[in-house]
């Protein structure tokens, strides 16, 4: 089955980029996929520190050092199929 990752990136909410997500998300769902989508105006995600773990010690399951929702993205990024960032 395939998974689709979808990232709704604007602040907005219930703006345009949200109806697009959830209409994305709707149409993978009726057409058999499982869709998962993060909504960023409601999440926590700070700044990147320029501290470079993510380059050097980079971990499945682990990509920054920061404690906050990415990580939720992260994940559910690397066991999708399809990934989109309206």
């Amino acid at each position: 089955m395939i998974k689709l990752v979808a990232v709704s990136s604007s602040p907005v909410k219930n703006g345009n980029s949200e109806h697009l997500t959830s209409h994305m998300i709707e149409m993978a769902l009726q057409n058999g996929c499982t869709a998962e989508c993060f909504y960023l105006s409601d999440m926590k995600i700070g700044e990147c520190l320029h501290c470079n773990p993510c380059i050097s010690k980079q971990k499945v399951g682990k990509y920054c050092v920061q404690g906050d929702d990415a990580q939720k993205i992260f994940k559910a990024a690397e066991k999708a199929g399809y990934r989109a960032l309206p």
